[in-house]
């Protein structure tokens, strides 16, 4: 067994220093975080769910859940882990996002003194902006998005809510990112929208 393998063996989560043990503290810091109104419901349940997402994978036929954060690599990240996520390139992003926040968890708890998860690039292609061929998806123009917006802007507010299209078709702001801002993050002087991680 190379030291770079090593396992966690104790059942108990909490008082082990493993992925799965960062993934609840996680999940608990991020439940607290709704609570204090610091970020949305939906926003704390992706956290969790994007950091629960990588416990079951499978490193060196061991469940990553139960490898110590010590024992992680930039390499077994990329290699091993990555491929196993499933789902769009977005979601992939999102709970590579997780783990970051994961191992900078653990570094705060003095787990571990380094985050491997924040020098993982993932490759450019998953990531394109061209649509496959004959896909019927395609990139708006500026002309289409405007009108994208002034028909959001004049629709039936049961039916649609026009200013958030408007912010998201302009700053490229998604649902949760928009419903955290306050009044204190928009300057309307500058028209500037500051968003807090």
């Amino acid at each position: 067994m190379t030291p770079n393998s090593k396992t966690a063996k104790t059942a108990d989560p909490a008082t082990t220093r493993t992925i799965s043990a960062a993934a609840d503290l996680l999940s608990e810091r991020a439940e607290q975080r709704v609570r204090d109104g610091v970020i949305t419901y939906r926003h704390g349940g992706n956290i969790s769910r994007n950091a629960h997402a990588w416990t079951d994978l499978v490193l060196r036929g061991e469940r990553f859940g139960d490898v110590e954060v010590t024992c992680v690599s930039v390499t077994d990240i990329e290699d091993i882990l990555v491929p196993q996520l499933t789902g769009a390139a977005k979601t992939t992003k999102e709970k590579l996002g997780a783990l970051k926040q994961l191992f900078d968890l653990a570094i705060r708890e003095d787990w571990s003194s380094s985050n491997p998860a924040r020098q993982v690039r993932l490759e450019s292609d998953r990531y394109s902006a061209a649509a496959p061929e004959g896909s019927a998806i395609e990139r708006f123009d500026v002309d289409e998005i405007r009108r994208l917006i002034e028909a959001a802007l004049t629709a039936d507010a049961d039916w649609c809510d026009g200013l958030a299209v408007a912010l998201a078709a302009q700053t490229g702001l998604r649902f949760g990112e928009q419903s955290a801002l306050r009044w204190k993050d928009i300057d309307l002087v500058r028209g500037r929208v500051s968003v807090r991680l």
